[in-house]
């Protein structure tokens, strides 16, 4: 067999179809995806995921994040949400929560999600959490 330009040009075409049918299938990951509604745990933190958002509950705090957790292809999400600071003792009566504005970013890996909680305005990073579907945390509430 010989080896002609029309047939260097074919095997070009046919594997350029094959590496594009290849990026059509696999190349979207998790777009789309989102993070599954239940129950995810870690340590000192507890996040329970809906349609809508997720409302997280820590140690000494809580949480909610006000977008639906939709994944890009990397596993990833980024949403704004609100971080409430917890103090120990009785909340008093006609106390004001101490509330911020927060962003919520984070990777899913399979059963498993890292979560990075940064409070808007400020440079401070509130936590970061190593999460799993379906664990049941033990949180020690602020004394």
């Amino acid at each position: 067999m010989t080896i002609t330009p029309r047939r260097i040009a074919t095997l070009f075409i046919l594997c350029l179809v094959v590496l594009l049918s290849a990026q059509a299938t696999f190349g979207k990951g998790y777009v789309g995806r989102r993070v599954p509604n239940g129950v995810w745990g870690g340590g000192g933190i507890r996040m329970t995921v809906s349609r809508d958002g997720a409302e997280i509950e820590y140690d000494c705090g809580g949480g909610t994040i006000d977008a639906p957790l939709v994944l890009n292809r990397r596993g990833g999400f980024d949403v704004r949400g609100t971080h409430t600071r917890g103090h120990g003792g009785p909340i008093r009566l006609g106390e004001q929560p101490n509330t911020s504005a927060a962003r919520y970013t984070g990777k899913m890996t399979g059963k498993v999600l890292t979560l990075t909680v940064k409070l808007a305005g400020a440079n401070e990073t509130a936590g970061i959490y190593t999460l799993r579907l379906g664990v049941e945390p033990r949180l020690h509430r602020c004394l």
